[in-house]
Parts: C-alpha cells; structure tokens; sequence
C-alpha cells in the first residue's frame, strides 16, 4: 500500500491512528454518493483492507414493499461489540475459548432514500481501539484470503 499525501480529515471523527495522516487510495466520507449496493459492497472491501482491518455487514434492511430494493446497509469491524457465550446450564460441555472481540467502535452507514436514486453514506465513525495492520490483513482475515493459480 502506497501512502499518497497528507489531508486534513474533514468528517467529524478523530482517529489516533497515524495512518490517518495520509491519504488513501480508498477515502469515505459522510454525504459521498455511489451508484449502486455492488459497488458500496467493493468500495468497503477495498477501503476496510487498505487501511488494514476486517469489516462485517452488520444490518441489511430490505424496502418493505419490495424486498429486492436494499434501502439501509451498515458495515462495522469485525472486532466490533462483545462476545456473548451462549452456554447451557450444564457446566460439564462448556469449553472455554477466547474472542477477537475489542468494542471497536468503527461503523458506516449507507442509506437509499426512497426519492433518490444514488446511495449516500451517512454515518462514519472511524474509532479503532486495536491495532491496524495494512501489510498482513489479507493472510490474517479470512475475509481477504483467496485459493492462488497452484491451488485451483
């Protein structure tokens, strides 16, 4: 990944991350407009491993009348919220694991109003608490990995 110039962040979030200092290839800010749900859904993947970490489709609300028109999407990190053991009351097949888990606060929103025609994102909040890595996201996120030429 190729670090461009700097900027100034003009979307009313603060990010300690110092990889917010330059600019991007991939750049999401509030009001940005796009065409159609297939290029949101390219954009965040390629916005989400520029900069070095996972993401999620955390809702995808359908229009009620027309279940084929998306009108509400939202994306968070896939570190994002908390981990909720669903356990039985038998203590004996419990098996203990850990989670990936942080609170990340990181989300976007993106809405198709019903008297538009374009897709606007109107919520980013670009809060990491852990640590983002650009060079090494695609081998540690599944998200990412592909089968290469040797493997198909």
């Amino acid at each position: 990944i190729e670090l461009i110039e700097p900027f100034t962040n003009n979307t009313n979030t603060s990010n300690t991350n110092t990889f917010n200092c330059f600019t991007y290839q991939y750049n999401l800010c509030i009001e940005d407009n796009f065409d159609d749900w297939e290029f949101v859904d390219r954009f965040i993947n390629a916005y989400c491993l520029e900069r070095g970490f996972g993401y999620q489709v955390y809702r995808n609300d359908k229009d009620p009348n027309d279940h084929t028109i998306t009108r509400h999407k939202s994306f968070r990190c896939s570190l994002g919220g908390n981990y909720e053991a669903r356990k039985g009351v038998n203590q004996n097949v419990h098996h203990l694991r850990n989670s990936n888990k942080t609170s990340c606060e990181w989300h976007c929103n993106f809405k198709l109003p019903k008297i538009e025609q374009q897709i606007r994102c109107t919520t980013l909040v670009d809060l990491h608490n852990h640590e983002l890595n650009p060079t090494q996201i695609a081998h540690l996120n599944a998200r990412y990995r592909q089968f290469n030429e040797n493997m198909i």
